[in-house]
């Protein structure tokens, strides 16, 4: 039995967005190991740093909403690591970005 092309559209939604919140995460790591090691930045490198951040919530956000319906609408079992993955890597920019509105210094004086 092959599987209908609503759930091929679907797992292939959740897929493609969670793949992209994850590479945007790991270049955005990347963009600020380099500002912390001394590289200038500028303008250009700040505009980029944005975009992946944007990328990074965006597609998180597209991989949450993606996630309970392929886990609805899937043939075969999704195994539950690869979801608690997905979700994690999802959850992460927006976690990350709430985190950087109430930062602590400020929370505490």
């Amino acid at each position: 039995m092959q599987p209908s092309y609503l759930s091929r559209a679907i797992i292939t939604c959740w897929v493609i967005s969670t793949l992209t919140a994850m590479f945007s995460e790991l270049a955005a790591v990347a963009l600020v190991i380099g500002f912390e090691s001394g590289l200038t930045p500028s303008d250009a490198l700040r505009a980029l740093a944005m975009l992946v951040v944007l990328t990074a919530l965006f597609s998180g956000a597209l991989g949450l909403i993606f996630l309970p319906l392929a886990l609805r609408v899937a043939d075969v079992n999704i195994p539950r690591t690869v979801s608690i993955v997905s979700l994690l890597v999802c959850l992460l920019p927006w976690l990350v970005y709430l985190m950087g509105m109430f930062p602590a210094s400020e929370a505490s004086a």
